[in-house]
C-alpha cells in the first residue's frame, strides 16, 4: 500500500500540515509491468488503482465524482481517472500496464495555492538487493497491524467500480455521500 511507503507518508504529512495550502490539482501515476494478470478480464482500476484511491481519500478526503477512460492495446492497458474530491481538489490518476516498462513506476504532483510537492520513483535511488543465496525478507512484523480497514477498502473498491462504470457509460459517476455510505 502506498500509504505506508516513505514518499507517500511524508507527502501525506506535508499536505496535512499545510505545505501546499488548499489543494488544487493532484496528479498520480502508477505504471507496472504487464504480466499474466493483463488479460481481457483484468480490472486495471482494482489491480493497480486501489492503492492510489486509498491514499487520495486518506490525504485529501472523500471522492464525490469519478470520470474515467480506458485504452487496451496489444502491449498497453492504460486508464485515466478524474476524481473530484469533496474539498474541491481535482485528481488525475493515470494507471498503466505495459510490456515496455522495466520496473514499476510511481509519481505524484500535488499542487495547492501555497506550493507543490512532487516525487518520481525514477528519480530516486532505491536500495537494491543483489547477489547472495539468502532471500530478501519482505515481512515487516511491526507493520502487521497497518493494513486497510473494511471502510477504507470498501471506499477504494467503490471508486474503482465507479471508474469501471464511467468507462462503460461514458459518463461521470457520482458517489453517494462522497464515498461514505454510512
Amino acid at each position: 500500500m502506498v500509504r505506508f511507503s516513505p514518499e507517500y507518508e511524508v507527502a501525506h504529512e506535508q499536505v496535512k500540515n499545510g505545505a501546499i495550502g488548499r489543494a488544487g490539482v493532484i496528479r498520480l501515476r502508477r505504471s507496472a509491468v504487464a504480466s499474466a494478470m493483463n488479460d481481457a478480464d483484468t480490472c486495471l482500476f482494482q489491480q493497480i488503482g486501489l492503492r492510489e484511491f486509498d491514499w487520495l481519500r486518506g490525504t485529501f478526503g472523500e471522492v464525490e465524482r469519478v470520470m474515467a477512460r480506458e485504452v487496451k492495446r496489444e502491449t498497453v492497458h492504460y486508464a485515466l481517472i478524474m476524481l473530484r474530491m469533496a474539498g474541491g481538489a481535482i485528481a488525475h490518476v493515470e494507471l498503466e500496464l505495459s510490456g515496455s516498462e522495466v520496473t514499476e513506476h510511481t509519481a505524484y504532483e500535488l499542487t495547492g495555492d501555497q506550493g507543490m510537492l512532487s516525487h518520481d520513483s525514477r528519480e530516486s535511488t532505491p536500495i537494491r538487493w543483489s547477489g547472495g543465496q539468502l532471500p530478501l525478507v519482505t515481512a515487516f512484523p511491526e507493520w502487521d497491524s497497518t493494513c486497510l480497514n473494511a471502510h477504507d477498502l470498501r471506499a477504494a473498491l467503490e471508486i474503482a467500480a465507479a471508474a469501471r462504470e464511467s468507462v462503460v457509460t461514458g459518463q461521470p459517476v457520482k458517489l453517494l455521500h462522497g464515498g461514505d455510505e454510512g
